[in-house]
């Protein structure tokens, strides 16, 4: 259905969710047949909340206003911000943020 190209990373003792890429490309995003999108960060996150022991938050940066990672909505229980980002001085595109946790409050 899709790829979701991900890594955890220890950061200030939380374990983090992120995208590859970050940094280097303009925007990031999974890799999804825009009309199966939905489902498949449906999924994604299905698999996230089954395999919750092994991460603290998932932030997600340098997402396109478009991305199904902002539109989705997250599970039941989980907490959710979403905040636009300065606009890229070399491109001038902006960007977004999304940040998921499980449980009541983010530890990053």
């Amino acid at each position: 259905m899709g790829l979701a190209p991900l890594a955890i990373r220890e950061e200030d003792g939380a374990r983090v969710v992120r995208l590859l890429g970050e940094g280097s490309a303009e925007h990031l995003d999974v890799l999804m047949d825009p009309v199966l999108a939905p489902e498949g960060v449906r999924t994604l996150f299905d698999w996230l909340a089954l395999n919750g022991e092994h991460w603290d938050t998932c932030v997600f940066e340098q997402l396109r206003k478009e991305s199904p990672l902002l539109h989705t909505p997250a599970p039941e229980g989980w907490g959710d911000q979403t905040e636009a980002r300065a606009p890229c001085p070399r491109t001038g595109l902006r960007h977004y943020r999304r940040t998921l946790w499980h449980g009541p409050t983010s530890k990053v």
